[in-house]
């Protein structure tokens, strides 16, 4: 094996360098953004009261059109705006934001270079990037050997840019290695590294692609990293951490991957399969995801702050897995650099508020606790005959209530309410031991008297 070696010498170097001069050394001042630098200090500090058309003395910070008023914000220069001497607390009126603490000097400052830098807009309620709809650009006009599909032409584009080269084609061996460590997670086989080095078709590549693709092994590869997001090996948390077992939500996911479902269909069962109409069992355990939130069984625990943090959980897991927004800090405010608020995280919170819950213990000695429902998933070995026999117990059930006349009701209690006499055996005789003197009464008491 060759190993490249960087050897670094070190030069004492004697370098004269002329003093600069006062033009040189005057650096240019940063011209802070609205968007970027001025609205997150406003949004955190200012929004409380001046926001929307409910605003504090009819002031709305929300967007830029504050700015046009020249006595409020006077372009170049801070001192005459009353924005800035409001948040100073200069002219004897009380400091912005009041009742709150005051913004610090850097913050203060930053609205002020805004200000003397003109005032300008650069972006009113603009759209995050990542809140764009992707638009296809055009691919790269790239005449190169090295390109095969359309991604390639971008990579080379930048690397040619760059000054920089392709690397070799893999060996086939190494090749194979990659994609089966990827795709299934273990070194291929000798007999795969046979049967892939002796195929030179043009697409041997495809083939062994769709070998492993076809293994069950690949389900459980690709379902680790989603298993992660769904909190499948989490305990309990809390002062009572048992573990809990959801294997076949698991193996749910492995099924789901090695079957290609549709990313709708992974999605629609995992957060509503059990509301689907004629809901199958597989369907209710792949809404096994939200099952793994945090769950606090400690005696004492108010039930009701319980159940909000679980679905606190949901709200944010939901939010973090599906939209890519981490939006449980608008839990407590609007968010302060993207357009979720307070309302859009409560509002996706009532949809899981809505979930059962069914009460167990005794509220008054605080052992109450508040359980979701669950399911019997019988072994698939007698499922069908475990789900044939509960059906045929609902229906004699529901032919019990059917067939039973009001008439029949009334008479049963009537019976029911008959004076029955199940007599009392009364002793004739008691005879203690020791000298213990035994008595009995007309009622058949024995009293027991004299020595102990």
């Amino acid at each position: 094996m060759k190993y490249l070696g960087l050897a670094i010498g070190t030069a004492a170097i004697s370098i004269a360098f002329a003093a600069p001069t006062a033009q040189q050394t005057k650096v240019a001042k940063r011209v802070p953004s609205f968007t970027n630098d001025v609205q997150p200090i406003l949004k955190a500090h200012c929004y409380t009261c001046h926001k929307a058309d409910n605003a504090a003395a009819g002031l709305n910070l929300t967007d830029g059109k504050f700015a046009l008023s020249k006595k409020l914000v006077a372009p170049g220069f801070p001192l005459r705006s009353d924005l800035i001497r409001r948040i100073k607390g200069m002219d004897g009126k009380p400091q912005m934001p009041m009742g709150f603490k005051s913004l610090s000097d850097e913050k203060i400052r930053t609205i002020a270079d805004w200000i003397e830098s003109g005032a300008k807009v650069d972006a009113v309620n603009a759209t995050h990037w990542a809140y764009v709809t992707p638009a296809k650009p055009p691919v790269p006009a790239i005449s190169s050997k090295w390109v095969r599909n359309p991604i390639d032409s971008f990579v080379v584009e930048e690397m040619l840019k760059r000054g920089l080269q392709p690397s070799t084609v893999a060996e086939k061996e190494t090749l194979l290695r990659r994609v089966k460590l990827d795709l299934v997670g273990l070194p291929p086989t000798l007999a795969e590294m046979d049967q892939f080095l002796n195929d030179s078709s043009p697409d041997a590549y495809e083939k062994a692609v769709d070998r492993f693709l076809a293994l069950p092994s690949y389900g459980e590869r690709q379902a680790r990293g989603w298993l992660d997001l769904a909190r499948y090996a989490d305990t309990n948390g809390y002062e009572k951490d048992q573990t809990r077992s959801a294997y076949l939500f698991r193996d749910w996911v492995i099924n789901a991957f090695n079957k290609n479902m549709p990313y709708d269909q992974f999605t629609a069962e995992q957060l509503a399969g059990d509301m689907m109409p004629q809901a199958t069992l597989e369907q209710r355990i792949a809404s096994g995801f939200h099952r793994n939130a945090m769950l606090n069984t400690e005696g004492g625990v108010d039930q009701a702050e319980a159940r909000y943090n679980t679905i606190i959980d949901r709200v944010a897991t939901t939010s973090t897995v599906w939209l890519g927004s981490t939006i449980q800090c608008a839990r407590c405010h609007d968010h302060k650099f993207d357009p979720w608020s307070q309302k859009d995280f409560f509002s996706m919170y009532a949809i899981f508020g809505n979930t059962r819950k069914i009460k167990t213990g005794d509220a008054t000695v605080g052992e109450e606790k508040w359980f979701e429902p669950s399911i019997k998933v019988p072994d698939v070995k007698v499922r069908d005959r475990y789900f044939a026999l509960e059906r045929q117990i609902s229906g004699a059930k529901a032919a019990i209530q059917t067939e039973t006349k009001p008439a029949d009701i009334e008479a049963w209690k009537k019976w029911l309410g008959r004076g029955i006499d199940f007599g009392r055996n009364i002793p004739q005789s008691a005879q203690g031991t020791k000298g213990t003197d035994l008595t009995i009464d007309k009622e058949g008491v024995v009293t027991a008297t004299g020595k102990n």
